[in-house]
């Protein structure tokens, strides 16, 4: 995913794509969304939450068993881009929700 993307597109491509993803791929999609603004974002917060869900699964399924210090450093940075758009953009009930997938994005085999 080296193109910007919009939510829909990035939906698009996970529901094409297989179900279970590995920890590059999660990577490429979290950083993908960091290129997309955040009023689209916000704007399309199901989308959003959809595809954190389905990173989230894949990362719960396998891809923690596949981190190593480039990739931590990377899932870092991409955790405290997460947490510092749910702080500033949605609602607590949202944010507590986002800071969920941050915690489950923070954990670590």
């Amino acid at each position: 995913m080296t193109e910007e993307l919009s939510c829909s597109q990035i939906v698009e491509r996970l529901q094409s794509g297989p179900t279970i993803l590995g920890l590059p791929q999660i990577l490429e999609v979290m950083e993908a969304l960091q290129t997309i603004p955040e009023g689209e974002l916000v704007g399309n917060d199901s989308e959003l939450l959809q595809i954190l869900e389905m990173l989230d699964e894949s990362y719960c399924d396998s891809g923690i068993f596949e981190i190593d210090d480039s990739s931590k450093s990377r899932l870092d940075a991409c955790n405290r881009w997460l947490a510092d758009v749910a702080q500033r953009r949605f609602s607590e009930v949202e944010e507590r929700r986002f800071l969920g997938f941050v915690d489950d994005f923070s954990t670590t085999m």
